[in-house]
Order: C-alpha cells, then structure tokens, then sequence
C-alpha cells in the first residue's frame, strides 16, 4: 500500500518505507503484512496506486519531459523503478547522470500525484481559514449557538413564539427581545455569507486543479496560487515575471 499525507514528525513512518517529499507532504510505502497496524484516518493519508507513488522523482523537474537522474541522489521513489534505476547502476559511478525522458503514462501518473497534493494542500488551507471564522467564540456561546439560531427562527416567523434563551439574553443585555432576535440574525448571515465566499472561492481553484493536464501546469499553479516559485527556466518559457504568491 502506497500513502500520500503530510508529514509532521518521523514516529509517523513507523513500519513505513519513505519514498520522498514533496514540500510538506510525503509518499510512504507500506508492506502488506503490516497495513492493518496503520491508522490511514489518522495520518489523513490517500491511498495512492503504485504507479502513481512512483511518479514522484518527475513531479516538479519533469516540466519540460526529462529528467536528470543521478546515481548518487535518487529517491526510494526512482529506487522502485527497477530498468531506471539498474541502467543507472550498470555505469557504476556515485555521480554517473542520466536524461530519462518521461512517457504520457508516467505523465499522467504524475499529474495525479501533483493533482492529490494540491487538493491536500488547498484543503488544509480552507480548514485554517474555517477555523478563523470562529475565533474569539468562547465554548459558552458555542454550545448555546444552535439554540440561538432556533429561537431566532422561531421568533422570526412568530414574535409571540417561546424563546426562553433570548428572552434571558436579552434581558441581560438591557434590550428587547426582538433586538436581540435581529443580533443573532444578523450574525447567522455574516456567517453563512463568509462561509459561501470561502466554499466559492475553494471551487474556482478546485476546478482548476481538475483541468491541470502537464507537469508544468502543477507548476504553474503551485507558482500562482500556491506560492510556491516554478523554475526560472519554466517562468522564461511561461512568460511568467511575478514572484510567486498565495491566491485562494
């Protein structure tokens, strides 16, 4: 089994083989006799098939096609790829380098690797920017925030409905309970608005990510979106002059 989570400390590779990173994530290969020792719902891991974990050494550098192997430096990834790899031993010097040029499956294969990572990456993202809507509710106003929401509704649609909750709220306050009843409705749609703006802009680049065909649109959007800079040799070929920046 072939796994692709982010990586926060070692003891998360225990009885897994590292194949490689990318950034902060890592492909990891795990035996078949110990894969029901690994929490996968833990690691927050996909599941990846062996050809695309094996993509991984083209992921990046394989914009133009090839790639430069060097016998000194391969991953566990490349080590996989047994008639690469042994072509590369048969010249038997550490810094030997050979230019391997990339097929439309092995292609493929790495565009769905880079695909599986941006999505990650966009995810984890949007969960950060989801947990900031909540910043500054204390645990009491979240757990009373659903009934709330309820009495409000109810009020909303009969101001002489039973709304013991915003009755003592309001009266807390020094208000009446109708005001207090347009305060929470009015919170609910500041929310529900921030939410659909992050849920919207969260589509725009998923679609995007969907329609990525080469290796070098990974890198492209990793430049545009994701902040991460694409070679200078591919923003020369790109016609691409601005750094690198976040934009979801």
């Amino acid at each position: 089994m072939y796994l692709l989570f982010r990586f926060e400390s070692a003891a998360q590779l225990q009885h897994m083989t590292d194949l490689g990173r990318f950034m902060e994530y890592v492909i990891a290969y795990v035996p078949a006799d110990v894969e029901s020792l690994i929490d996968i719902g833990k690691l927050d891991a996909i599941v990846l098939t062996e050809d695309v974990a094996k993509s991984l050494p083209y992921l990046y550098v394989g914009w133009k096609g090839t790639v430069k192997l060097k016998l000194g430096s391969v991953s566990n990834a490349l080590k996989l790829h047994t008639d690469i790899y042994s072509s590369l031993e048969d010249v038997n010097e550490p810094d030997s380098v050979a230019i391997y040029t990339i097929n439309d499956t092995e292609v493929a294969n790495t565009v769905t690797l880079g695909k599986a990572i941006l999505r990650k990456k966009l995810e984890l993202y949007y969960v950060e920017k989801f947990k900031q809507l909540s910043l500054g509710v204390d645990v009491l106003e979240s757990a009373t925030w659903e009934q709330q929401k309820a009495e409000a509704v109810a009020y909303t649609a009969d101001a002489t409905a039973t709304v013991p909750m915003l009755d003592a709220l309001a009266t807390a306050r020094g208000i009446t309970t109708a005001a207090m009843v347009a305060l929470v409705n009015s919170a609910v749609s500041s929310y529900n608005t921030a939410i659909t703006t992050l849920l919207a802009g969260r589509q725009v680049v998923e679609k995007e990510i969907k329609a990525l065909a080469t290796i070098a649109s990974i890198n492209k959007i990793l430049h545009t979106r994701f902040g991460t800079s694409m070679s200078e040799a591919q923003m020369t070929v790109e016609g691409v002059s601005d750094s690198a920046t976040i934009n979801l």
